[in-house]
């Protein structure tokens, strides 16, 4: 019998803004169970919560680590280096026939997770710095046959190695079934290209920022000045009729 199995990619690999791709194969015995997947992100790598929350129409999530969206990866402090992300989807739904048996023996579930990639450190030649991101820890949670009370979270996936926080986050009385790469699948982790900046171009893009700020600034004022005289005018004009 075939086993569930996962496999992840990035799309984009390069740029800041890619997406965590991740395609589950599901079998008919996992229906009424949720879909789990467990990150966790290097310092250059991040999520919005935010943008999470847009997507409860196809997951749940839940976020432990530095919500600081705007700081460089080197500005991190020791205890923000690290993000964690939880993923909880329902979509395991099948197809029952009129005789009530499966009409689908294994299908496959997509779950696309948006991330963003935080500024590196500017280096003397520019160019490109590899991040490795580990494919998600995937897992299902399903109803339990137990009607003991003692089935906690803290018991659930004890092979997976979760840590305490996500575990307690987890609901009691359910049962784990991890999901594993096919052995196949080489190595469980994906490649992005972080772009750098070069340090012999920083002079010039802080002129160029400085610039642009003054350029606004002024503008911002010569807009205000201009909304203010046409006010007046207008009051002006009322007062004579």
């Amino acid at each position: 019998m075939p086993s569930p199995s996962i496999t992840s990619h990035l799309h984009p690999t390069h740029g800041f803004h890619p997406s965590s791709i991740t395609t589950l194969t599901l079998l008919h015995h996992h229906q009424n169970c949720t879909i789990h997947l467990y990150y966790t992100l290097p310092p250059q790598i991040f999520v919005d919560p935010h943008e999470l929350a847009l997507r409860r129409a196809s997951y749940a999530y839940r976020h432990w680590g530095s919500t600081e969206l705007e700081k460089p990866a080197h500005a991190l402090d020791t205890g923000e280096a690290d993000t964690e992300v939880l993923i909880i989807s329902e979509d395991t739904k099948f197809l029952v026939g009129v005789d009530g048996t499966d009409t689908v023996a294994q299908r496959e579930v997509t779950v696309d997770v948006p991330m963003h990639l935080r500024y590196g450190r500017p280096s003397a030649s520019g160019g490109y710095e590899e991040v490795q991101l580990r494919w998600p820890t995937a897992f299902f949670l399903c109803p339990s046959d137990s009607s003991s009370s003692d089935h906690l979270p803290s018991h659930l996936c004890p092979d997976l190695s979760l840590p305490t926080h996500v575990l307690n986050s987890l609901p009691p009385k359910k049962s784990c079934f991890p999901v594993h790469p096919l052995p196949s699948s080489g190595p469980n982790s994906n490649t992005i290209l972080l772009p750098l900046g070069n340090t012999a171009h920083l002079a010039a893009v802080e002129i160029g920022t400085a610039a642009v700020i003054l350029a606004c600034f002024f503008w911002l004022v010569k807009v205000a000045w201009d909304t203010a005289g046409r006010l007046n005018a207008k009051r002006r004009n009322s007062k004579r009729e």
